[in-house]
């Protein structure tokens, strides 16, 4: 069953990164993008639905709709 932004698994969300190393952005952006979702840059004014985070943690001094770990982003949801 389709939704309204298509079948792809983060149509229409909004990520923001926090703690990742510069060589691991552009992997996380590109599965991120390929999924349908858009990454804000950290100063975006527009509250995202996901901040995404490494494992270990990272302060987010931000407001955002879910909190969760690359690990959470990756896992399969079927």
């Amino acid at each position: 069953m389709a939704t309204k932004f298509g079948d792809k698994i983060f149509a229409g969300k909004m990520f923001v990164l926090y703690g990742f190393d510069e060589e691991g952005i552009p992997a996380l952006t590109a599965y991120i993008k390929e999924g349908g979702g858009v990454v804000l840059q950290t100063s975006d004014r527009r509250i995202p639905d996901y901040a995404i985070v490494p494992m270990d943690g990272f302060p987010v001094d931000r407001t955002v709709n879910n909190i969760v770990t690359n690990t959470w982003m990756m896992r399969p949801f079927f």
